[in-house]
């Protein structure tokens, strides 16, 4: 094949991939809070005519360190995507810093905060909040689609009553979360609990066991 015709191909391919894009549409139903020590679902609807392959929602704990992690939406009907999130451990949050700030200031839901409003914003939590997002992944794993970043409190369960569904529930007890970064390579979730973590997805799409949580 020649060099033009490889050429023509990958225009193709990314002129594809940039349709698809513009054609998903996502949504994510609005999340009050996260309970501490408990599982949680988010939900998201998913609209378009692109044939996508997975939906996924990512995760981490506001911290200055820590990657994003991934869980599967499994699709519940009408374009509506769930997942069941792992247990947010009892962590406080850490005091904002300049370089801390200088990493995280383009974020989606800062919303006009500046440092002094997001440090005291901060300084009124109890736990470190959760941030997560929705992508849409293509067969061979690209993302050609993804919300805006979002920040939720994770609270007592006293004052954060969440239920989950039966189903749910199933999917809480043995949980696969993906990893995006080589220093998660099988280390407990970052600030997460092992409870119901069986299995995790390498950040080349490899499943295998989770065996530093079945070792707790």
């Amino acid at each position: 094949m020649s060099k033009s015709n490889v050429a023509l191909i990958l225009l193709l391919v990314l002129a594809a991939a940039q349709m698809l894009a513009q054609s998903v549409e996502i949504q994510t139903d609005p999340v009050d809070c996260l309970p501490v020590g408990m599982n949680s679902a988010i939900t998201a609807s998913v609209d378009g005519d692109g044939d996508f392959a997975s939906v996924r929602l990512y995760f981490r704990r506001f911290s200055p360190v820590g990657s994003f992690y991934h869980v599967e939406m499994y699709r519940i009907g009408n374009g509506a995507h769930t997942a069941v999130l792992p247990r947010p451990e009892d962590r406080s949050v850490a005091p904002m810093r300049d370089s801390w700030w200088s990493s995280i200031r383009s974020r989606d839901w800062l919303d006009g905060r500046d440092q002094a409003r997001l440090s005291e914003w901060l300084r009124d939590l109890d736990q470190e909040p959760v941030e997560y997002f929705v992508a849409v992944h293509d067969g061979e794993g690209e993302r050609i689609a993804q919300t805006p970043i979002r920040i939720v409190e994770v609270q007592d369960p006293a004052t954060c009553g969440i239920r989950l569904s039966q189903r749910e529930e199933l999917w809480a007890a043995r949980l696969t979360v993906g990893e995006t970064a080589d220093p998660q390579a099988d280390r407990v979730p970052f600030h997460w609990s092992c409870e119901g973590v069986a299995e995790r997805i390498t950040p080349d799409g490899e499943a295998l066991p989770h065996t530093a949580c079945s070792k707790r």
